[in-house]
């Protein structure tokens, strides 16, 4: 036998070769936009990060009630735009007999506040002041343990900042 005669066998081999490589450089581009895609799409879900700037708190006279005032920034570092529907205090307190007992308090109405609900866009921040009237009934005689300011966005995801300290100014 001669070259002549084998040629089909040999095309057929030579195209058999192509096609292996042709389909192991197909398998790794699949794979790599494979991994793209789930990238791009880990992106676009919704999510808030969250920051403490500043704060302070100060005494209501004649009630006794403390006005938490707390400064923070939220951030959209996804792909989609989004938007925070909802600010809350979290006090985690204890009663004198040891008690550990929680409250949840809403921002309070005013100026100078975040106004919600508030846009946030893609990979934009915001930042604003977050005021919370706390009852004396709470805060007197009592030991605050933590204190936890609550982010919701229009998901009902949640992102918290935690003031460490948050001092006394005068009215």
């Amino acid at each position: 036998m001669t070259i002549h005669e084998n040629w089909p066998d040999i095309v057929t081999a030579i195209a058999a070769v192509i096609a292996l490589v042709l389909s192991i450089f197909s398998i790794h581009y699949a794979r790599a936009s494979l991994s793209l895609s789930k990238e791009q799409d880990r992106r676009r879900l919704p999510r808030l990060t969250s920051g403490f700037l500043q704060g302070y708190y100060t005494v209501d006279t004649t009630s006794g009630a403390r006005v938490y005032r707390i400064e923070i920034s939220a951030t959209n570092p996804s792909d989609s735009d989004n938007s925070l529907v909802r600010v809350e205090l979290r006090l985690t307190y204890r009663l004198n007999d040891g008690t550990e007992m929680t409250a949840r308090l809403s921002q309070m109405g005013g100026d100078r506040q975040l106004r919600l609900p508030m846009r946030i866009a893609a990979h934009e921040a915001i930042a604003g002041w977050c005021h919370f009237q706390v009852p004396s009934a709470i805060v007197t005689g009592n030991m605050i343990d933590q204190y936890v300011v609550e982010l919701t966005d229009t998901h009902d995801q949640i992102a918290s900042v935690t003031p460490l300290i948050l001092s006394e100014r005068p009215s």
